[in-house]
């Protein structure tokens, strides 16, 4: 992202962005501050379009949405170079094959200057002694090598398994351990790889009045609420499908070969089970008024670009919303 604000203006828009986090109710870190500053300068349209349209149908702005904006929107991500550490795998590899093929040939040059000590043949004692002394020599040496390979082997090893690692949590939502954006972006491509007139249905669904759940009880609670969620979504999908946390309080269903029938009943499933949930607040006892989910669906048919289907999918979720909320609706 390139800034071209001259000094003036990148004060103003540093003081909006403060009065805007003390309005939202947000901490002033770097992150809650750059997605501010993004949004209020409008320098990150995608950012900015995504920001407005929470803003314009009261979706709950807490750290966790802010968060996932920063992630999807304004965060480099960490460039590994896989090709890099590729080619040093390979080349430790090598090494260690030619280290292994080299002591392999020193072990025969040794068991054959054994065999000439025992032969007693006409060899000049002392030349014999001097190659088995500059063989041992280079068998340690050898032997030395072998260790640097070895310890460099382990090396890439375990820098390949932490990359791994790396881009698996780039995929993961911290707070619900479901896949983030960036994880439902990679399975979408991933399954159009696979078939690209794959059908499929797409569900949004959202927490009904979320934000007084947090105003009433504290975003302690709010997070209890939406890792219950998390567990039953992904419960709900053991058997097919994936569950992913848009953000903030919203969350998508992705169902690849689903019919529109079995998708809305599976829908109706979730939205049914949520409903039954009880919770309580453990320090107090007090039990926690009824969660109840708003979901819309939609279906690629056999083609469609994810952003269409999730448009689609909000555009159903918000019909539920209207319509009384605690319900499904296609689209």
């Amino acid at each position: 992202m390139k800034y071209h604000h001259s000094i003036t203006e990148a004060q103003e828009y540093l003081n909006e962005a403060f009065s805007f986090l003390e309005e939202k109710e947000l901490p002033c870190n770097p992150i809650n501050y750059a997605v501010a500053y993004d949004f209020l300068s409008k320098v990150n349209k995608p950012l900015v379009k995504k920001f407005q349209k929470a803003i314009d149908c009261n979706q709950t702005i807490d750290p966790y949405f802010v968060e996932s904006l920063y992630d999807d929107f304004i965060k480099e991500p960490t460039r590994f170079e896989d090709k890099n550490i590729r080619e040093l795998s390979g080349t430790v590899g090598s090494l260690k094959n030619a280290s292994d093929q080299s002591m392999s040939s020193i072990e025969s040059l040794e068991k054959e200057i054994s065999n000439v000590k025992q032969e007693q043949t006409s060899v000049d004692p002392q030349l014999l002694e001097l190659v088995e002394v500059a063989t041992k020599t280079i068998k340690d040496n050898q032997a030395e090598l072998e260790k640097c390979v070895m310890k460099a082997h382990q090396q890439t090893q375990q820098i390949q398994a932490e990359l791994e690692q790396a881009r698996l949590e780039a995929l993961t939502d911290n707070l619900t351990k479901l896949q983030n954006r960036k994880g439902l972006d990679k399975y979408f491509d991933d399954l159009l790889t696979a078939d690209k007139s794959l059908d499929m249905a797409v569900v949004i669904l959202d927490i009904d009045h979320f934000k007084s759940f947090n105003d009433r009880f504290g975003h302690l609670i709010g997070d209890v609420i939406l890792r219950r969620l998390a567990k039953v979504l992904q419960s709900a999908t053991e058997e097919g499908g994936e569950a992913f946390r848009f953000g903030g309080e919203e969350f998508v269903l992705i169902l690849p070969g689903f019919t529109q029938i079995k998708a809305a009943a599976f829908a109706e499933g979730v939205r049914s089970h949520v409903a039954k949930l009880r919770l309580k607040n453990t320090k107090t006892g007090e039990r926690l008024p009824e969660v109840t989910v708003s979901l819309g669906l939609t279906m690629r048919g056999n083609k469609g670009a994810l952003e269409t289907l999730l448009n689609r999918a909000d555009e159903a979720l918000y019909e539920a919303k209207n319509a009384g909320r605690n319900q499904v609706k296609v689209k």
